[in-house]
């Protein structure tokens, strides 16, 4: 089993390079895990010495269900959040929009409404219609693109002009 096998959900263009599995894996999710983890920790005080098994926990829960691992989490299901589940959380099909949000816990999303328990798990992933770049510095400026371009299709002349006048006039 591969790396690109494991994790093809956070991998938004179609080839896993060593730094776009890096940030993916080896980065991104233990710090995602240990910061919701220990910070609910230190305000119940809890020993230090507990953070770390916890954490790694997490962070275990989180790696799992981003991979292609078929798993149901069998009885559990509806109270631990497996990678069947959180697949469909990743889905760029509207019916499955604001659904499945549980992290490590499904029984929150049962308990909501928001839980959509497929028998299947979700195969597409992503945002429709955009196209990431193949490069992990690429990917990180994609945002920062889009929302150039989102500011300059807002502007029209006349706002500029008035925000030149207005700048002028104060300044």
């Amino acid at each position: 089993m591969v790396l690109a096998d494991l994790f093809p959900r956070h991998r938004p263009c179609g080839l896993l390079d060593s730094p776009t599995s890096a940030h993916t894996i080896f980065l991104a999710l233990p710090q995602r895990a240990s910061q919701p983890t220990i910070i609910p920790l230190l305000l119940l005080g809890a020993p230090p010495k507990v953070w770390l098994p916890i954490s790694f926990l997490q962070w275990f829960l989180q790696a799992i269900q981003h991979s292609e691992l078929n798993w149901r989490m069998g009885p559990l299901c509806r109270a631990i959040a497996g990678p069947v589940f959180h697949s469909i959380h990743h889905s760029p099909d509207p019916k499955y929009f604001n659904k499945n949000f549980g992290m490590a816990f499904s029984f929150w999303d049962f308990l909501f409404g928001t839980a959509v328990d497929a028998p299947d798990r979700c195969r597409i992933y992503g945002v429709a219609g955009l196209n990431m770049p193949e490069t992990i510095l690429r990917q990180f400026l994609v945002p920062f693109r889009m929302l150039y371009r989102q500011s300059i299709a807002n502007e029209n002349p006349t706002t500029r002009k008035r925000v030149l006048l207005d700048k002028l006039a104060s300044g």
